[in-house]
């Protein structure tokens, strides 16, 4: 696949990989556009930013679309082609705790996943889940950081400042944005919006019956406390004290709290 892949990643495309990414398409999609809010309320996400390793609509189409493409992923960098350097990346990561939650949720939805959540949280660690190791995965785009094609961004940052984090996007797309537009996406990629957004939510794919992984950035942050016990919590602590131990990688786990290697 990386091979084909070479054939249409060039430097006017945007890539944007891992967690909980939603939000951050839709943001990329209208600072991009140039705030074409009609498309966004009347185009699916994922005609407007294909994933890229989902069947459809595939990498044919996805070549044929003119530069600059906006394309999501999940993939680790490993299995991307070297030219992915030459777009801009954007890599969202989240805390490991609520990830592991995020992620048992939306398996479960997709019953692809029919086990208790402990279970599901010692697959993780184990790497028995998609697009494991998760550790190594942030790692290797962890370490291109400082790459000027590379915005690396925390979950965490996204949801308790918003406006910062738009303008960095900005910023790094080489996009200027006015007051009104700030004001603009603000107001249309508020949580509240988003888990409204039928081109954007999980009930796109789930169906409008009510479910946890429909709700975008819900909660924010530390969900995990409501599913947590000692087992899981442990689990997860020596998996991150062990592969991310001198990374200068930290997570933060709770509102307000300080980042915690």
């Amino acid at each position: 696949m990386s091979r084909k892949l070479n054939i249409f990643m060039n430097n006017c495309d945007q890539i944007i990989n891992f967690a909980e990414t939603e939000w951050m398409q839709e943001v990329v999609f209208l600072i991009n556009s140039n705030m074409d809010l009609e498309k966004a309320k009347t185009v699916s996400i994922d005609d407007r930013f294909p994933y890229l390793e989902h069947p459809t609509p595939g990498h044919d189409a996805i070549a044929t679309v003119p530069s600059p493409r906006l394309i999501k992923t999940h993939l680790p960098l490993k299995l991307l082609p070297e030219e992915i350097r030459k777009s801009k990346v954007i890599y969202v990561a989240r805390n490991p705790k609520d990830t592991v939650v995020s992620y048992y949720h939306f398996c479960k939805q997709l019953k692809i996943f029919n086990k208790s959540f402990n279970s599901f949280v010692k697959a993780f660690v184990s790497n028995r889940v998609g697009y494991a190791p998760w550790w190594q995965h942030v790692l290797e785009f962890w370490k291109i950081r400082e790459d000027p094609n590379v915005l690396f961004m925390m979950y965490e940052d996204m949801y308790e400042d918003m406006e910062g984090s738009i303008r960095k996007i900005s910023k790094f797309l080489d996009k200027e944005l006015t007051n009104n537009d700030l004001h603009t996406l603000l107001s249309h990629c508020s949580p509240e919006n988003m888990r409204n957004n039928k081109q954007v939510s999980y009930k796109r794919h789930l169906g409008e019956e009510d479910n946890e992984q429909s709700d975008i950035m819900k909660d924010g942050i530390g969900e995990w406390r409501k599913h947590f016990d000692d087992e899981p919590n442990y689990q997860i602590n020596k998996l991150v004290a062990h592969k991310l131990a001198n990374s200068g990688l930290a997570f933060k786990y709770d509102k307000e709290d300080k980042k915690d290697r």
